[in-house]
């Protein structure tokens, strides 16, 4: 520094400089430079370890059983719903307070009981003396209104109660498969349904596709020219020897015209005696008055 308070060059150099303040910079199309990046990477990391944590608390706890609906002809239940039984154990019934709910007349309103043996880590269920019984794999459980026992049930198992079957998942942790995901099994049923009514609804357009691709738009009907050497015996037939017509034209009777001998009643009558000219009846008395 100079006498007169002034700085020289080399104090002016030694001055700290401020510091600034880091933020996210836009490139021509509106994105957000490194610094941005750098805090979504952080933000990504720190999820990543959140689900990391969570897996791990989900690990210490036994699995969950998912029962998913397989086959079932009723309407308030679809295709794919899941229900899910924690390891504190759970209850089936057509009605009421339980953890899975089939409405069905065939299923008793305390039907299954669930619950989790921690000494062999498996799921059990015991039919609670249902009406109508239950199918583990294709078993019958017990006898009707009679408590069965303990049985296993296992990833793959097969409850069927009534027409409803319920297949059986079991995951550790919060684990899933595209087998038990409700989701994914509904959309797939939906986009059946919906190739169906397509089908269904598209049959005139498909008609109309061949007739535009055959070039018979605007004919309704058209003769068949493909082979020149066909007879048709059958025209020729009906115009030498003719056909009988159940609409064909018939001879109209009249009171002033005498029937003729090709008449079915006149053969059946000459067959029996009768000759033209004759009255009618046993001793030939009959009347010769016409009845109008």
């Amino acid at each position: 520094m100079h006498r007169n308070g002034t700085l020289s060059k080399n104090d002016r150099l030694e001055r700290p400089k401020k510091k600034k303040k880091l933020e996210p910079k836009t490139g021509e199309n509106g994105d957000l430079s490194e610094e941005g990046e750098i805090c979504s990477s952080d933000e990504e990391a720190t999820e990543v370890e959140e689900n990391g944590i969570f897996e791990d608390i989900a690990k210490k706890y036994p699995p969950s059983l998912r029962l998913v609906v397989q086959e079932t002809n009723l309407e308030k239940i679809q295709i794919g719903t899941l229900f899910i039984v924690t390891y504190k154990g759970g209850s089936l019934g057509r009605e009421g307070n339980h953890d899975v709910i089939i409405p069905d007349i065939n299923v008793s309103k305390y039907h299954l009981k669930f619950q989790y043996d921690e000494g062999s880590s498996m799921y059990k269920c015991i039919d609670l003396g249902s009406k109508n019984g239950t199918i583990l794999n294709g078993k019958r459980m017990s006898s009707s209104m009679q408590e069965s026992e303990e049985y296993e049930l296992v990833h793959g198992s097969v409850v069927q109660l009534g027409f409803t079957k319920l297949l059986c998942h079991i995951h550790s942790g919060s684990s899933t498969c595209g087998l038990c995901e409700p989701g994914l099994l509904m959309k797939e049923k939906k986009v059946e349904n919906e190739n169906t009514t397509s089908a269904t609804l598209t049959h005139k357009e498909q008609l109309k596709k061949l007739q535009k691709k055959y070039g018979l738009e605007d004919d309704k009907y058209r003769e068949n020219q493909g082979d020149s050497t066909y007879k048709d015996r059958a025209a020729t037939r009906r115009v030498k020897v003719g056909s009988s017509h159940v609409k064909e034209k018939t001879q109209s009777s009249s009171l002033n015209t005498a029937i003729e001998s090709n008449n079915k009643g006149f053969q059946m009558l000459s067959k029996l005696g009768w000759n033209k000219g004759d009255t009618l009846g046993k001793s030939s008395d009959g009347s010769w008055n016409l009845f109008p």
